[in-house]
């Protein structure tokens, strides 16, 4: 019995590894799409830093004192002052603009690339 499971995953393996990446990603009949959506890249930047700083935070209130990461984030976040709501909102806000700014420009950057080799002969 071992030994057809192993054979079996070997040959969903070789299969596998055969096929296109975008076979195995797309949906039947969707067309393979290399350009970024911007929207969703800075969307999903935006609240991985936000959730990012409020583990952060959390960390810092449970963290022995010579471990807090709170002189690093005053110093990124200007505004952000430890332990209090104003300065928290404020570095939440901050946090998730940062990402935003950089799905903006790391998308824009990519697609804009991808736009221009567009169409050019691969190397192999």
């Amino acid at each position: 019995m071992a030994g057809t499971a192993g054979m079996l995953a070997v040959a969903v393996t070789a299969v596998a590894v055969a096929m296109p990446v975008t076979m195995l990603t797309m949906p039947k009949g969707m067309k393979a799409r290399h350009m970024l959506n911007i929207k969703i890249l800075s969307w999903s930047l935006g609240l991985f830093l936000a959730v990012s700083f409020v583990l952060c935070v959390v960390y810092g209130m449970v963290a022995p004192e010579s471990l807090h990461m709170h002189p690093f984030l005053e110093t990124v976040l200007p505004g952000f002052r430890w332990l209090t709501w104003t300065g928290f909102v404020i570095g939440l806000a901050e946090s998730f603009l940062y990402g935003v700014y950089a799905g903006v420009v790391f998308g824009t950057i990519h697609n804009t690339i991808w736009r221009l080799s567009a169409g050019r002969p691969r190397r192999a």
